[in-house]
């Protein structure tokens, strides 16, 4: 399991996009794995409660829809979820591509001996040009 190049490990499991499956399998997997999760959380609603799993799925359903007040509410609830998403979106991406472009940027100088990975800290009020570390880091300090 271990890689000898990187001394990383490998995943357990590989993630892959398969364009050649089609329209009524993809919703039949879709539909198997929600059917899956709705036994498995029964399995643990009965192991932790004693309950009847099939009338906490339907008090859950009744809370949420039961009337038309609940049914609004869940609808405001949803709203306000779906635009909160919406809105941290753009944040979790910058997020994410900075964490990639760091460890683009780790693998690449990793290539080329380290230099890339070297930072000191710019003295205080010093120029553009000046660096405190001397060497090929000056070039790399914010």
């Amino acid at each position: 399991m271990m890689s000898k190049l990187h001394g990383l490990r490998e995943p357990l499991f590989h993630v892959s996009k398969r364009d050649e499956c089609g329209f009524v399998k993809a919703c039949l997997i879709r539909l198997a794995a929600i059917a899956l999760a709705l036994c498995v959380c029964a399995v643990v609603i009965f192991f932790l409660t004693g309950l009847n799993p099939l009338e906490v799925y339907e008090a859950v359903v009744d809370g949420a829809v039961g009337s038309n007040r609940r049914l609004w509410v869940t609808i405001r609830d949803a709203l306000a979820l779906l635009l909160i998403a919406v809105a941290i979106t753009p944040a979790l991406d910058a997020v994410l591509e900075r964490r990639r472009g760091r460890a683009d940027a780790g693998r690449r100088a990793g290539d080329r001996g380290g230099d890339d990975l070297l930072w000191r800290p710019r003295a205080f009020g010093a120029a553009d040009g000046d660096d405190v570390g001397g060497g090929a880091a000056g070039r790399h300090a914010l």
